[in-house]
């Protein structure tokens, strides 16, 4: 606990340097079925706000006024199950969001974001439905303005700019490439553009893709860790450049797409038409992604390993707050991160195991679900699939090695809860 509240303090430190210089949230994507390698739906959120205590879970059907709700698998904060802020329901209907600063409109009262989120993760399976949720919220009253991704399992995705009173959608399948990308401002608004450089940076980076590597696992490997900003592009690390007030080797964290307030990230993949909802799949990223590495999620599992969720602060939580001083560890620059302890010039750093079990679980993910076509598997089946990765991946965190296991099948031994 003491570790946490330490974690905690830290956080809010970093946070009132970074708010003071106007820094604002999100950043997220949604990409049609027909643009990717597989046919399926994608959407990318990096989750930008002060409050790291967050967790994954799985939210059963429930009844709800007569009627049965769908599951989902979301991201909330860890004291507040009714809102979730990213996810997928067993419909395979997923949707993320990001704040926008630019409609000019304000209430002081009506739904919030999280409120309606989860409401389209009990009750929506198609578009048309999300669309006539937002016809019944604009009657009631939105308390504020929000750019809403969405896919469901016809493989089609959106993005939807919604103000108090009114929305406007934009369909990724009629996008010339099928990538739709938001920050904090709407097509639709007015000239304030908030996050642009986030967005033409995410743009940039899905520009220099073909659609045979454009996947889950492109998106995951480029961009919820970027961190070019207006001063650099510091790729290939080790970055060895110098930025405004910023000694050698750091990076100003204010408008790069992994920055000080990001505290989880998640990329959903939706599945093929004809392929069960089941599939569909959340890499759960805990914790600001440079210091993490996602997990792959199924809906069918029914269920979340504990290293996400647990009835005190989440595992992955706990262990970052513990490593984010030595990201941010320049008292007078706390927003500036020490770019070489993710990897330093004698190759050495946070990269050198969580991008290679990240690689792995994805790789383990992917033939899991492979076989699964051919072979039905039951909830128990995906749920013990699910843990077997989970385990190894935190395991190897934990100890900060990849570790020789990793190169290895998963073993029978694997298979005990």
């Amino acid at each position: 606990m003491a570790a946490v509240m330490r974690l905690f303090a830290f956080i809010a430190i970093v946070i009132s340097v970074i708010v003071s210089a106007g820094l604002m949230a999100c950043t997220i994507a949604a990409i049609d079925g027909r643009a990717t390698a597989d046919g399926r739906p994608l959407l990318w959120k990096n989750r930008d706000v002060g409050n790291p205590d967050q967790k994954f879970n799985y939210f059963a059907p429930i009844l709800n006024g007569g009627r049965l709700t769908r599951g989902y698998l979301g991201n909330y904060y860890s004291t507040d199950t009714t809102r979730i802020y990213m996810g997928v329901n067993d419909a395979g209907f997923g949707i993320v969001n990001s704040d926008s600063y630019n409609l000019d409109d304000s209430l002081t009262a009506g739904i919030d974001d999280g409120t309606l989120m989860r409401l389209a993760l009990e009750i929506c399976t198609k578009l048309e439905e999300f669309e006539g949720l937002l016809d019944s919220t604009s009657a009631l009253g939105r308390v504020d303005c929000w750019n809403f991704g969405v896919f469901d399992s016809c493989g089609r995705a959106a993005i939807y700019e919604c103000g108090n009173r009114h929305w406007i959608a934009y369909y990724a399948g009629q996008d010339s490439d099928g990538i739709l990308v938001r920050a904090n401002y709407s097509l639709s608004g007015g000239a304030r553009r908030t996050g642009e450089m986030r967005v033409k940076r995410a743009e940039e980076i899905f520009e220099s893709h073909s659609k045979e590597e454009l996947s889950a696992s492109f998106i995951l490997a480029r961009l919820p860790r970027d961190l070019a900003n207006e001063y650099a592009d510091p790729y290939p690390l080790p970055y060895m450049g110098t930025q405004p007030d910023g000694a050698p080797g750091y990076i100003w964290a204010g408008s790069t797409i992994n920055n000080v307030r990001t505290n989880s990230a998640a990329v959903i993949r939706g599945v093929t038409l004809g392929e069960s909802p089941r599939f569909s799949t959340l890499l759960a990223i805990l914790g600001t992604p440079v210091l993490s590495l996602a997990f792959p999620l199924w809906i069918g599992a029914a269920n979340v390993p504990i290293y996400l969720n647990s009835d005190t602060t989440a595992p992955m939580v706990q262990i970052i707050g513990g490593r984010l001083p030595h990201l941010y560890n320049c008292d007078t620059l706390r927003s500036y991160l020490d770019s070489r302890y993710l990897l330093d010039s004698e190759g050495i750093g946070v990269y050198t195991y969580t991008l290679p079990l990240e690689r792995w679980g994805m790789a383990q993910a992917d033939s899991y679900q492979t076989g699964w076509r051919m072979n039905p598997p039951s909830q128990i089946d995906i749920s013990l699939a699910q843990w077997r990765v989970a385990r190894r991946l935190f395991n190897c965190f934990l100890i900060g090695t990849p570790g020789e296991a990793m190169n290895q099948p998963i073993a029978e031994t694997d298979k005990d809860f």
